[in-house]
């Protein structure tokens, strides 16, 4: 990439340009003149020069103190890789570079470990064929900052569904609930509630404001109120109280059409209400969920319910939440080994995969890790952000291509 690490074609261009045009001026007569020759112009002759050596770490950079790993792609045979400092191009440090089995492009990938590599700034990685290199940065809150970005896109998008909103502030939510208070925007979901609240409260007034054809949005909002009660309930209690109400006043107007509701709006709704009140009818509607074989609209919601419902105090079938715990770590065990460990750290199939499914066994790997009360799978997640923001073969990021708020609420979870 020129200065950034791969060597790129150079383009030579000979181009001749001739035209003589000759006027001669008499006063009697016109002087006869020969026509001048057309001008020519030749074809430009193009030398490319085929890519050798690749190399590819996150364009951001790396937190300090994690694992760093520099991977190579090239032709040639390598052994080394050297971090220079780029003002006084002296060499800070040099890495070993391990031949794989895994051949991209027509180019070997090697790879590298600059974890024990101390320095903190921004640096030039290069290799015996690519003298220029490529920048890296290694600082603090590198990781962090990046989340801030992603968070701050994912707020600006407008939601083109009651679906849409719901599940951004559902993520949201169970992210503040589950890490830290610190991780959410709440002044965000403040505003976004205190909206939602008056639409519902317009829609309840209505004298048909609750329908078959709109039950299912209903019920994902009576949820969501309902999870802000239980969320941010402990924060400013005096907030929260015509939220709960609104939330039960909607799931009464909406039994009438309960077989119109998708059942997982249902069982959200009911988990969300179970927690904020503890009433055993709502416990008793959640526990009648069925989640084998659901292939529904609202997939996604399924396992924010399951998170709801394990948060509860009011649990009774104690085997259903071993059965769902299990599960979670089932899957996060089913992640790491599809991991392809000759290549990018990454599951085998990311690149036929679509971006959102891929998050969602990373959300259950962070849910195991939650729920274990351990950290076994947050180098998985770490890999695997730190390819979808450009450490990949392509060094293409990912997620700057994407605006769609499911895969980047998706992302704010894995990230935390």
């Amino acid at each position: 990439m020129g200065n950034e690490g791969i060597n790129r074609a150079k383009y030579t261009v000979t181009a001749v340009m001739a035209g003589v045009f000759l006027c001669a001026c008499s006063q009697e007569e016109p002087a006869q003149t020969s026509p001048s020759p057309p001008a020519t112009q030749s074809v430009p002759v193009i030398e490319e020069v085929r890519e050798t050596t690749r190399i590819i770490v996150d364009p951001v950079g790396y937190d300090t103190g994690e694992e760093m790993i520099v991977y190579v792609l090239s032709e040639k045979e390598e052994s080394t890789f050297s971090i220079i400092n780029d003002e006084a191009k002296d060499t800070l440090f040099v890495g070993e570079l391990k031949p794989t089995d895994t051949e991209i492009d027509g180019m070997r990938l090697y790879i590298g470990d600059m974890t024990s590599f101390a320095g903190e700034g921004t640096f030039k990685i290069c290799t015996h064929d690519v003298k220029d290199g490529l920048s890296v940065s290694v600082r603090e809150n590198i990781l962090e900052e990046r989340y801030q970005s992603v968070v701050e896109k994912l707020e600006k998008i407008e939601a083109k569904s009651e679906e849409e909103d719901c599940y951004r502030l559902a993520v949201m939510m169970l992210s503040g609930d589950v890490y830290d208070e610190e991780s959410v925007d709440w002044a965000y979901v403040k505003k976004s509630i205190k909206e939602k609240l008056k639409k519902e409260q317009e829609i309840l007034e209505a004298k048909e404001g609750i329908n078959e054809k709109n039950v299912s949005e209903r019920l994902l909002a009576c949820a969501i109120l309902a999870d802000f009660y239980s969320v941010y309930g402990d924060i400013e209690p005096d907030e929260v109280n015509e939220c709960l109400e609104a939330a039960v006043s909607i799931y009464d107007r909406c039994a009438q059409f309960g077989e119109s509701a998708d059942p997982v709006t249902l069982y959200m709704a009911d988990a969300s209400l179970n927690r904020a009140t503890g009433k055993n009818a709502y416990r008793k509607g959640a526990e009648h969920y069925e989640h084998e074989n659901y292939t529904g609209p609202y997939k996604d919601f399924e396992f924010i319910a399951d998170m709801i419902y394990l948060r509860s105090r009011n649990v009774a079938d104690f085997d259903r939440c071993a059965d769902m715990v299990k599960n979670i770590v089932y899957n996060a065990d089913n992640v790491a080994q599809k991991i392809d460990r000759s290549g990018f750290n990454v599951v085998s199939d990311i690149n036929e995969t679509p971006i959102d499914m891929t998050l969602d066994d990373l959300m259950q790997c962070s849910m195991a890790d939650y729920t274990l009360s351990e950290n076994a799978y947050e180098q998985i997640r770490r890999d695997h952000i730190h390819y979808l923001f450009g450490r990949n073969p392509q060094m293409r990021d990912l997620i700057e291509e994407n605006d769609d708020i499911k895969t980047l609420s998706k992302l704010i979870f894995v990230m935390k």
